[in-house]
C-alpha cells in the first residue's frame, strides 16, 4: 500500500516538505576532532561545532471555497523518529521566549493556492560520531540528539485553535487583529530522511 503524501482535513492537505532527504555530511576536521577530546578535559576548549542547514517544513493547499489565514506561529511541532525501530528521538530544549505573531507568520491563502512555510533547522555536530537536529520555532530552540547516520522519518503536527489572532506592529502601526483563521489538528505523513558521509 503506498503511503498518501498528504493528510487532508476539511478538503485541505498538509503536507511535509524535505526538499533534499539524503543529508551528506562532511567528516569531522582536525579542529572538530580536537573539540571533542577537549570535551573530556576539566577545561575545554572554546570551539564552536559547525552547523549545516536543512529544509525542513510544511505545505498547505486551500482547497476551500475561501481564502483561509494559516497560523505558524506555535503551531507548528516537528517529530523525528528512528524508521528501522519506530523509536521517537529524544527532543530537548525549551522557549526562550515567547514570539508575539508576526505578519509573516500569517499567510493569507486564497481557494486553490498554496502556502508553504519552513522552520529553522540545522544539522550539528555532538561529541563523538553523533550529531543533532536543531530546530528553532516561534521563539523556542529545540535539539533532536542523540543522531547517527542512518534512516529517519519526519512530520510535523500542525495545531491551531485560534479563530483569531493578534498581530503585534511597530511603535508607528497599532496592532491588528487577523479573522478568518484555519483551526484544527494535523499530523503529515511521515518522509523519509537519510543521513550519510561524504566518502571523498
Amino acid at each position: 500500500m503506498t503511503q498518501s503524501k498528504f493528510t487532508e482535513v476539511d478538503n485541505i492537505p498538509f503536507e511535509t516538505l524535505v526538499p533534499e532527504q539524503v543529508l551528506v555530511l562532511p567528516k569531522k576536521n582536525l579542529i572538530q576532532k580536537l573539540s571533542d577530546i577537549g570535551k573530556h578535559l576539566s577545561k575545554p576548549p572554546l570551539h564552536r561545532s559547525p552547523v549545516y542547514p536543512v529544509e525542513i517544513g510544511i505545505r498547505i493547499t486551500n482547497n476551500s471555497d475561501r481564502s483561509l489565514y494559516f497560523s505558524f506561529n506555535l503551531t507548528l511541532f516537528p517529530e523525528l523518529i528512528r524508521a528501522e525501530t519506530g523509536e521517537v528521538v529524544e527532543i530537548s530544549g525549551g522557549w526562550i521566549s515567547l514570539a508575539g505573531a508576526l505578519e509573516s507568520d500569517l499567510p493569507l491563502t486564497m481557494p486553490g493556492e498554496s502556502t508553504s512555510f519552513f522552520i529553522d533547522a540545522k544539522i550539528c555536530w555532538l561529541c563523538g560520531k553523533n550529531y543533532g537536529l536543531s530546530t528553532i520555532i516561534s521563539g523556542g530552540q529545540f535539539i533532536f540528539k542523540p543522531l547517527d547516520l542512518g534512516w529517519y522519518k519526519l512530520r510535523f503536527t500542525y495545531q491551531n485553535q485560534k479563530e483569531a489572532i493578534q498581530l503585534y506592529g511597530s511603535i508607528f502601526k497599532k496592532n491588528q487583529v487577523i479573522e478568518g483563521l484555519w483551526t484544527g489538528q494535523v499530523l503529515t505523513p511521515f518522509v523519509d530522511i537519510f543521513l550519510v558521509t561524504n566518502q571523498s
